[in-house]
């Protein structure tokens, strides 16, 4: 490589790191920020809608709060601090979209931030997705691994069994 094609691709690299980080930051600090206010009120809730605010109660009073809080926190943990920052993304996934519904149905105040929320979610999907698609591959994989496995242990009980000979 030429000096000039290796500060291009340092140029490039730069560029992508900050396309992964801030989005990665922006939803660690946000669900971070959301999973200890479920758990430690530090900022007061807002008003909600009726319908709004009786769901939220039956979350609470289900105990399926704390869970979504606890969901919420570990994954906003995880993208902060870049530790299996891919399923905090796939933790994130239902609750996003929880998040845009509820305001979308029941209490459209404070929906920017659910809006937010979705639209980082969809940048770092997009930025993971090479890695995401290698789940929803094909499981065929597994049968030619133990074909191939077959056919080395019959080569090598052939080969054993003609050195003995």
């Amino acid at each position: 490589m030429t000096k000039n094609e290796i500060r291009e691709r340092r140029a490039v690299l730069k560029k992508t790191h900050w396309q992964i980080l801030v989005p990665r930051l922006l939803l660690g600090v946000i669900f971070t920020a959301s999973g200890l206010n479920g758990f430690f009120n530090l900022i007061p809730e807002p008003q909600f809608s009726a319908p709004g605010a009786a769901f939220l109660e039956a979350l609470r009073e289900g105990g399926f709060y704390t869970l979504l809080k606890t969901a919420e926190l570990s994954a906003g943990l995880l993208l902060l601090f870049n530790f299996a920052g891919q399923l905090g993304v796939l933790i994130l996934v239902p609750i996003c979209i929880g998040i845009v519904t509820f305001h979308w149905f029941l209490s459209p105040q404070g929906a920017l931030l659910g809006w937010i929320a979705l639209a980082l979610e969809l940048v770092m999907i997009a930025v993971y997705r090479k890695n995401f698609l290698k789940m929803f591959k094909g499981r065929d994989d597994d049968a030619a691994i133990l074909h191939r496995h077959h056919e080395r242990k019959e080569k090598s009980d052939l080969g054993d069994w003609v050195l003995d000979n």
